[in-house]
């Protein structure tokens, strides 16, 4: 989640630069399929090792559903694979909307696995 949110950084440099467009969206398209498999990985290996408390495997889960749903509404967007067609301003505000978006997700996604191992940083706590 932190190389994710390391390219999202550098997509949003590039934002302040409108000759970078092709690199935000290019990052921003890699970031998808990062995201995507990050969330394969949390279903296929992360879930399923042993031991593993329940609280655990609920935050990896709900983790694993956000991405999935800000994910699929890339998935969804029309203008993904076309956006050459569209004007600069409205690829800009699909980039910087979709950015947000992304961010917001790991951002949070990431505070709540450091409030699951440090419990004094918030209310979740791994169960030994």
């Amino acid at each position: 989640m932190l190389r994710l949110l390391d390219w999202l950084k550098r997509i949003d440099d590039n934002l302040h630069k409108l000759d970078t467009l092709q690199e935000s969206l290019s990052l921003l398209e890699l970031v998808h399929f990062e995201a995507r498999s990050l969330v394969e990985y949390l279903k296929q290996k992360a879930i399923e090792m042993q031991p593993v408390s329940s609280v655990f495997r609920d935050v990896l889960d709900g983790i694993g559903y956000t991405i999935t749903t800000i994910c699929a509404a890339f998935t969804r967007a029309s203008w993904w694979g076309r956006w050459a067609d569209l004007a600069m301003p409205v690829v800009y505000g699909k980039i910087v909307h979709s950015h947000g978006l992304l961010n917001n997700c790991l951002q949070q996604s990431t505070i709540t696995l450091v409030q699951l191992f440090r419990p004094n940083t918030g209310r979740f706590h791994a169960v030994q």
